[in-house]
């Protein structure tokens, strides 16, 4: 097939009963023009057979297999690299499309051929059928790469990879990919995608579907793979911006929230606090600084967390 205007990469790991619904929800697109990359990553269950029943039956849908599990960073990686698109969307199969997403976000960056990314709204759907309320995407500080960086890092738009477009071009910079990155693989893939943008823009319309799936990778956080993948996320995020001087107090307030959200899911395990402490983080906890970002109530509980955190580690 000729090159398609649109690629849309679907990372696959134990998804089998979900993995029809997203697919069917793209193949009924009101746009056409697009091919979907299926990157298997391992899957012990049937997600892969029943992919191939539809590529069997379409030929947009193309199944790339990773030799072993390697986690949806990687899997993402394998699928961009791969595309063909002059844009590419990102899907994870346990979510699904509104019938017009494709068409939304195709249009807009048509009209406005400066933008290499545009956000849409999302909605999040339970797995009793419920839908939850709309999530509207702001960007009241602009539409450059930096002021963009302040609407995320104040949670005004959400880092995810998905219920965005991107023109394609942007995957021929230089990405860092790793291995077991699946959580935090959102955020720090889409900030280093974001350092190359020069204008990104915003419909007001919902292009997505967010299935609430507790069993999903991003709700497993508590291993030593999770953990790093989030430490190592946020370091790249505070490096980027932390010699901003407009983001500088938001970074800061940002590291002392993440770590102590890091302690909150280390729990008891002596490891992965062994992990976090060996960050220099100990200036992040100290009353001035817990009172300054929190109010007394939380800054109190924070601080004797991170004090009975600290204790766990050591003995």
């Amino acid at each position: 097939m000729n090159n398609p205007s649109v690629s849309i990469i679907i990372p696959v790991y134990n998804v089998e009963k979900y993995i029809s619904r997203c697919l069917d929800s793209i193949l009924n697109q009101t746009f056409q023009d697009f091919e979907i990359i299926v990157v298997n990553d391992a899957s012990p269950d049937q997600s892969r057979n029943i992919a191939e029943s539809y590529a069997e039956k379409d030929i947009r849908i193309t199944i790339i297999d990773n030799q072993e599990n390697s986690g949806a960073a990687w899997s993402r990686m394998v699928g961009y690299s791969n595309a063909c698109g002059t844009y590419l969307t990102f899907c994870d199969p346990d979510d699904f499309l509104p019938e017009d997403s494709l068409n939304l976000l195709y249009s807009a960056m048509i009209i406005d051929p400066n933008a290499d990314i545009c956000l849409g709204n999302f909605q999040r759907v339970y797995p009793n059928g419920q839908t939850g309320n709309v999530f509207k995407n702001q960007l009241n500080y602009g539409n450059d790469k930096w002021s963009v960086a302040k609407s995320t890092l104040t949670s005004e738009t959400p880092h995810y990879l998905w219920n965005k477009i991107y023109k394609s071009e942007l995957f021929n910079y230089p990405i860092i990919t790793h291995k077991d990155f699946s959580k935090s693989s959102d955020e720090f893939l889409f900030f280093q995608l974001l350092q190359n943008c020069k204008k990104i823009i915003n419909i007001d319309k919902v292009v997505y579907f967010y299935f609430d799936n507790n069993a999903s990778a991003s709700y497993n956080k508590s291993n030593f793979n999770a953990l790093n993948a989030m430490i190592i996320s946020q370091k790249y995020v505070e490096e980027i911006y932390k010699k901003n001087d407009a983001l500088e107090s938001i970074i800061e307030k940002r590291k002392l929230g993440k770590y102590a959200k890091f302690i909150q899911v280390a729990g008891n395990d002596k490891a992965l606090l062994q992990l976090i402490f060996k960050e220099n983080i100990d200036y992040l906890f100290t009353p001035f600084n817990l009172f300054r970002h929190f109010h007394k109530r939380k800054a109190i509980k924070v601080l004797l967390s991170y004090l009975k955190a600290k204790y766990k580690s050591v003995f």
